[in-house]
């Protein structure tokens, strides 16, 4: 209980649960304990708020710091699965409890709440976390120990009215607390797992003739080596840049320098003596610089359909693709 009147207050409303983009802020001009915005706030948005008071023009103490949304709340049957930031696929936590991040993708409504699941299977037939709670914060640190050298698959759906939507799609990460754990080795070719690119983005342009090309091993275990096939074509027929690792590094530079302003396509595949596992989907990449006015840029080169091609498939890619396809010249 207070034994004293504040002369006035400051309250600050933002979007960062911390605080740390301040999205409106303002004071009253007397003790008086309420106050409004000066424009109409967002909606389908959640926010964060506290508020200090002040005596003899010095700033007190600040309140907790409070959350709440602005309408309209989604429906049951309108929810859709978040899209998860963090951990990526094939992160490896040095941390002693993981966090987890995501964005919600529809910006009409707000989930009433999220159901985060936390398994050591695929199918999270078994699960080591299991939260469903009222925090409709993309962002959580459950207090939750993991085994360390665990491999696990996070995921998370929203929910409303006790009603989950759809999950998110699995995504992997290892427990690596002490800096120690290492995988086993792949045996069996089956087991070889199929590499996750990261580096270079997709259509990124790189600003160096040697990129460092980098991908991720999901596990369970790793594979004798690695094959990279990196080219000018989307067949990859030109084999002049193919290369591999000899070993169980997760990244790469090509053995001599690259062109400038070129397209190039990358994949990878982990393999056990001679037998390569799946190969990583293709991904696309520029050597720059980027072109900085309208007069630099020249007319793409067609690569399929050819001209005059009668096509004989209606979807995918075969030898007469069905897509429109393109290189930089």
């Amino acid at each position: 209980m207070t034994t004293c009147i504040p002369t006035n207050y400051k309250i600050e409303v933002s979007t960062a649960s911390d605080l740390s983009i301040t999205t409106d802020f303002g004071s009253t001009s007397k003790p008086g304990t309420r106050w409004g915005y000066g424009s109409p706030p967002m909606p389908a948005t959640q926010y964060h708020w506290r508020v200090a008071p002040y005596a003899d023009g010095v700033l007190g103490p600040y309140s907790e710091i409070w959350t709440f949304y602005t309408d309209p709340i989604c429906t049951s049957g309108s929810l859709v699965a978040p899209d998860p930031l963090f951990p990526y696929e094939g992160q490896e936590f040095w941390y002693e409890v993981p966090t987890y991040e995501w964005d919600y993708p529809d910006l009409s409504c707000t989930p009433e709440d999220y159901h985060l699941q936390v398994s050591s299977s695929y199918d999270f037939s078994t699960l080591a976390l299991d939260i469903r709670e009222a925090n409709t914060s993309p962002f959580w640190l459950p207090e939750f120990t993991l085994e360390d050298c665990g491999f696990y698959y996070w995921r998370v759906a929203a929910y409303v009215g006790g009603t989950d939507g759809p999950f998110s799609p699995p995504i992997s990460f290892e427990m690596n607390k002490l800096g120690t754990c290492a995988l086993p080795a792949c045996t069996d070719p089956l087991d070889i797992p199929q590499p996750v690119l990261i580096s270079p983005g997709v259509y990124e342009i790189v600003d160096t003739v040697l990129p460092v090309l980098e991908w991720n091993n999901p596990g369970p275990c790793d594979p004798e080596g690695y094959a990279v096939r990196l080219s000018v074509d989307y067949d990859f027929s030109d084999s002049s840049l193919f290369g591999g690792t000899g070993s169980i590094a997760t990244s790469w530079i090509p053995g001599t320098d690259l062109e400038l302003n070129t397209q190039y396509l990358w994949k990878i595949a982990g393999g056990v003596g001679t037998t390569m596992g799946d190969f990583s989907s293709q991904r696309s990449f520029f050597t720059g610089p980027e072109c900085a006015s309208l007069a630099e840029v020249v007319a793409p080169e067609r690569y399929a359909p050819v001209d005059g091609a009668v096509l004989d498939t209606l979807v995918g890619y075969s030898a007469l693709p069905t897509r429109g396809t393109w290189m930089h010249p």
